[in-house]
């Protein structure tokens, strides 16, 4: 191409990448900022406008240098209900994980979102895996099939006693003290989902009553106007 000089060709070297970024930053003529003298405690926002940058840049140097993060500003405080489901579930996630009640329950019941909680985390049921299925169905009063896929799901055992092979020995003894247990755990799983749902028929929201005035009606497109006859005879006469 006429008129066109590359910069190897007149015997210069292209400038490097550090040299024109060297170039911009001077010609910017922004000054350095001492990052050791800002208050991380403070929110990002007021940050940037202490020392002049924008919010982008006080996290990216947040994050650069391990600082906790950036404290939440609220500018209304949560509402009595918040702070009560709150309190709620801070009381009951531990004994909710035990006894099998998820947060997904828990949420459709209180009617809020309950995010991830690293003690609340749902356990299967304390089932002894020893015992027949047949058994093991009847005292946790579970639909038919689910013992037998959930062993072949979780990778467990057969159990330890077949009827097939007359192997029953000592069957009745550890029976009787599954019984015992599951009877205690269904008792405690009742009278928490109980305690929840006493919570919320005393913190239930109060619904407010419609009006009973109807509404007005929705006026025609030729309402008011009248009629192309009515309009014609409602014309002053010509002079």
């Amino acid at each position: 191409m006429k008129g066109f000089k590359s910069s190897t060709s007149a015997g210069t070297e292209p400038p490097k990448r550090g040299m024109v970024a060297a170039r911009r930053k001077s010609r910017r003529g922004r000054p350095s900022v001492d990052w050791s003298l800002a208050d991380w405690n403070l929110r990002d926002t007021d940050i940037a406008i202490i020392i002049g940058v924008t919010r982008e840049r006080v996290r990216q140097v947040r994050l650069q240098l391990k600082k906790p993060p950036s404290p939440i500003h609220r500018s209304h405080p949560p509402s009595p209900r918040t702070v009560a489901v709150k309190q709620l579930i801070s009381e009951i996630e531990s004994e909710a994980g035990r006894l099998g009640i998820s947060r997904r329950t828990v949420s459709a019941m209180v009617g809020f979102h309950i995010k991830s909680r690293p003690k609340w985390k749902a356990h299967q049921k304390p089932i002894n895996w020893r015992l027949p299925n047949t058994e093991i169905e009847r005292i946790w009063k579970l639909p038919s099939r689910y013992v037998s896929n959930t062993r072949t799901r979780l990778s467990i055992g057969p159990p330890a006693w077949d009827r097939r092979k007359n192997q029953m020995d000592g069957l009745a003894v550890e029976v009787a003290a599954e019984e015992v247990k599951a009877r205690k755990w269904l008792a405690d799983r009742e009278s928490l989902l109980r305690r929840i749902s006493e919570w919320v028929s005393v913190r239930a929201r109060p619904r407010r009553a419609k009006a009973l005035t109807p509404a007005p009606p929705v006026p025609s497109r030729r309402s008011g106007r009248g009629s192309n006859s009515d309009r014609r005879h409602d014309r002053a006469p010509r002079p």
